[in-house]
């Protein structure tokens, strides 16, 4: 499931302790006199990585299961986000009862896990709460395993209460870059409002915010193709005066976006998809799903054909040296380090006065940088 959670369950996360009040020694579930309630919890806003991820969570009360997906962006079997809702019956309300049970075992003052998703369950009639970690290794990896069979039984067979996707509709050659389409379906229950791309925060940093399509040559991994959208002018401006959309129930958004934030790429044809990071609202029911990270569905790219190199004319040339210059100020290369990429590169001493000296050097991947006077 999302983050495989059986990977999750033995690498190093961290998530935020807000959790319900609970007891520290183990217990049983006590399905004769209590409902059977229990819920696992990733948070991907503090899990160490690059981004802030959304959060994963699968919830039982009683017969009923509810899984939310705010992070689908490691996961090419889902696309989107969304929470569902599912009716726990033969194999599933199996699994749901073990898991319950599993989530009650003893703490081992001795686990080695270092993962720190949260869960939280009813045990001998009390509300327990605790972190993955604390249960030992081989209860941590059964209940990893449960988590990712629930996880895609609600995906799969539950009712959508709140959904959210994204696809490439169209993408060509433009004056001053490139003028791509992008659609948002809401096909939930809910409205769901988020700021217009172009008013997202595109700067470098764990909440960046991220709208890109990126794919590869169809038949060969040879030649990708890649742009970014977040932040770029949007054509269709008007259309939101406000820079905020509310999307109802059942219904869909298109964004013309022009960027020319493009890498190099070679004529042909693409299979192309959507990945983005971003922060949005469900409105009229309550949810988690605030920050979220999601693609659109990989097993339907949408192809594009190119009958052209990029950049093949001088203006594109001018447009990409820019983008390059700009993308790389991100990552400077130190004296000691080596070139990631092959191009022309400007050493630079500061002086004591902010005044600089500066030398442009072709260098290829992997030269070493060797410092200067």
């Amino acid at each position: 499931m999302i983050r495989n959670f059986r990977r999750i369950a033995l690498s190093i996360l961290a998530i935020s302790p807000v959790v319900l009040a609970g007891c520290a020694n183990g217990g049983t579930m006590d399905m004769e006199n209590h409902a059977m309630q229990f819920s696992y919890t990733t948070n991907g806003g503090a899990d160490g990585s690059a981004n802030s991820y959304g959060n994963n969570e699968v919830t039982v009360s009683g017969n009923v299961l509810s899984v939310q997906i705010g992070d689908s962006s490691n996961n090419r079997n889902i696309n989107g986000i969304g929470i569902y809702e599912l009716k726990l019956q033969g194999e599933n309300l199996e699994s749901a009862k073990t898991l319950a049970e599993l989530l009650c075992s003893p703490k081992d003052p001795k686990s080695d896990v270092p993962v720190t998703d949260l869960y939280g369950a009813r045990c001998d009639g009390k509300m327990r709460s605790g972190f993955v970690r604390d249960l030992s290794r081989s209860v941590a990896i059964k209940i990893a395993d449960l988590v990712d069979l629930l996880s895609n039984a609600g995906v799969q067979d539950g009712r959508k209460i709140v959904k959210l996707d994204v696809l490439l509709t169209s993408i060509a050659h433009a004056k001053d870059g490139f003028l791509v389409h992008v659609r948002f379906d809401n096909t939930g229950d809910y409205p769901i409002k988020f700021k217009t791309p172009d008013k997202w925060d595109a700067r470098i940093g764990k909440d960046i915010d991220i709208l890109g399509v990126n794919g590869y040559q169809t038949g060969s991994h040879d030649s990708k193709f890649g742009l970014g959208l977040a932040g770029k002018l949007l054509e269709n401006s008007g259309e939101f005066p406000d820079g905020e959309v509310s999307l109802a129930p059942r219904s869909s958004v298109t964004f013309r976006m022009k960027t020319t934030s493009v890498s190099k790429f070679v004529a042909g044809s693409y299979d192309l998809h959507v990945g983005v990071f971003m922060n949005m609202e469900v409105i009229g029911t309550q949810s988690s799903l605030v920050r979220v990270d999601f693609h659109s569905d990989y097993k339907n790219p949408t192809r594009v054909t190119f009958d052209r190199d990029y950049p093949s004319t001088p203006q594109e040339r001018e447009q990409w040296e820019a983008y390059q210059r700009t993308r790389l100020s991100y990552f400077p290369v130190n004296p000691g380090e080596k070139f990631a990429e092959d191009g022309l590169y400007r050493a630079v001493r500061t002086t004591g006065s902010g005044a600089y000296r500066s030398l442009s050097c072709h260098s290829r991947p992997g030269t070493l940088l060797r410092g200067t006077t």
